[in-house]
């Protein structure tokens, strides 16, 4: 499938990007507001610690995105750890977290946050 849309959201000089995709082939033009924000949740990382992410997922309407898929991708050789994900607002955590991660559908409203450890060389 060819995706109809895609954002992405990098933080820190590319330290970690987030791609977000959706749509395909199949489905009509999209008419949802999907949004991805993220931050560090420490500070500072040191070599051979960890570096610790917060990104979240969440689609403002009117409809349900559907067909989203998720891209982790760490930079400067970042081993990526377990990824976790918190559902709301009708939302549904993907099946399998890691570095790709599918979203059937995110209804108006829901939101994912997903903690992403990396391990810093």
């Amino acid at each position: 499938m060819r995706a109809n849309w895609c954002l992405w959201r990098a933080l820190f000089a590319s330290s970690l990007v987030l791609v977000g995709c959706g749509g395909g082939d199949d489905a009509p033009p999209p008419n949802s507001d999907v949004s991805v924000t993220g931050t560090s949740l420490l500070p500072v990382v040191v070599r051979g610690g960890l570096a610790d992410y917060r990104m979240t997922v969440a689609n403002a309407g009117p409809e349900t995105a559907t067909n989203v898929t998720l891209t982790v991708s760490l930079d400067g050789g970042q081993t990526l750890g377990t990824v976790t994900c918190a559902a709301s607002g009708g939302a549904t955590c993907p099946g399998s977290l890691g570095e790709t991660m599918s979203v059937p559908s995110l209804p108006r409203g829901g939101s994912l946050v997903l903690s992403v450890p990396g391990m810093i060389p």
